[in-house]
């Protein structure tokens, strides 16, 4: 009885969500009666994807995993969970927990989709390649719409330098489930490796539409995909937009200042240039610790012609923080800038080293590299 009231409930939500699938297999029925209906306050928070519903389900399904030990939905709901914190947080141990949940889980029932999506998610995170498409193979074989698998395999494939492959799988993602702005955004990112940029730009544009963050897209995506289409102008405008209420942000002038040399107007970069660096400068007066800073200002200096000075900042931020991803990959910008294709790849393959960053790779200060087969040889790995 409790799995028929599962079925009809589980269809209904599936239909409110609009994700066209196979309904699940269905594990044996809950022993505990409580249990089920704690996994299923659980469930109706699942049923809307942010950040505070899953955190809101979290203690329902471990709640129905104490009443009910073998329980491999709330347990794989569980690792769900845990991965998405991951996403939000970077901390290690939100993906070791998800790992922990997807093993508990598959231990109770082989046949749990969820589970192996989690596993082969985690690992991809981790830089594990080996065993993750036969992972997303097994959970497909058990829910063959599950729109997250396609966006897994969509973004395995980017990385893997399949790049046709991604662009079907980031495809079969928006099908599948159209009103998850997660799935343009995979797509968006296969169409932008495969230099399909006025698509790439639709896609970032639908996936702010369906609610994902308008600044955080642009910043990350838009704002490499618009230079890359020679859309030098809509990164101008972007830029002085955030200006308005972000005066002081030197981050947006040194945005402004490579547009505008991307367009060839060099005046106009200068002078975006020297404002952001005289910024970041009295920032810098204020706050000598600030790594990130004294990285941003050896990027302007860069651009500015002004290489050792760079290359002094530059150390600056080094000695101040030595394990920072971030400033890895402000390395690999600054030497590329200044054509040093060599220093270039080694400090962008120590960064995704720490971090695999797609937003990273298609970084427009990568422009005078990044259709080198040497570039591809470092941002490709072997996903299998």
């Amino acid at each position: 009885q409790l799995d028929a009231m599962q079925q009809t409930i589980v269809k209904a939500v599936l239909s409110k969500i609009d994700i066209h699938t196979d309904l699940p297999t269905v594990d044996p029925a809950f022993q505990n009666a409580d249990a089920y209906d704690s996994y299923l306050r659980g469930l109706a928070f699942m049923t809307q994807h942010t950040p505070g519903n899953l955190q809101n389900a979290q203690p329902y399904f471990a709640q129905s995993v104490r009443l009910n030990s073998s329980n491999a939905k709330a347990e794989s709901f569980l690792a769900y969970i845990a991965l998405q914190k991951f996403r939000l947080t970077n901390n290690p141990a939100d993906l070791q927990h998800a790992e922990a949940w997807a093993e508990e889980a598959l231990k109770n029932n082989q046949a749990n989709g969820l589970a192996y999506f989690v596993q082969a998610s985690a690992k991809r995170l981790s830089q594990r390649f080996e065993n993750v498409i036969p992972l997303l193979e097994r959970s497909l074989a058990l829910s063959p719409q599950n729109a997250d698998c396609y966006r897994e395999l969509t973004l395995s494939a980017v990385i893997g330098g399949k790049y046709d492959d991604a662009l079907k799988f980031g495809t079969q993602a928006t099908i599948h489930d159209p009103q998850n702005a997660d799935s343009y955004l995979s797509l968006g990112i296969a169409q932008q490796f495969n230099k399909n940029y006025p698509e790439a730009i639709a896609s970032y544009k639908h996936a702010v539409a369906l609610g994902a963050d308008d600044s955080l897209i642009t910043v990350q995506y838009l704002l490499s995909a618009w230079l890359a289409a020679n859309q030098q102008e809509e990164a101008e405008k972007f830029c002085q937009q955030q200006l308005q209420t972000s005066p002081n942000d030197y981050r947006y002038f040194y945005w402004l200042g490579r547009a505008y040399q991307s367009a060839v107007k060099i005046s106009d970069a200068q002078h975006w240039l020297e404002a952001g660096l005289d910024i970041a400068q009295k920032q810098l007066a204020q706050d000598p610790s600030d790594a990130l800073t004294h990285a941003y200002t050896g990027l302007i200096f860069s651009r500015l012609g002004k290489f050792s000075d760079g290359e002094a900042e530059l150390e600056k931020a080094r000695t101040l923080d030595s394990t920072s991803a971030v400033i890895l990959f402000c390395s690999a910008d600054i030497a590329s800038i200044q054509r040093n294709k060599t220093k270039a790849l080694t400090a962008l393959q120590s960064a995704l080293k720490r971090q695999y960053d797609f937003s990273e790779i298609l970084n427009p200060d990568f422009a005078q590299i990044a259709g080198d087969a040497d570039f591809l040889a470092v941002i490709n790995k072997q996903v299998k």
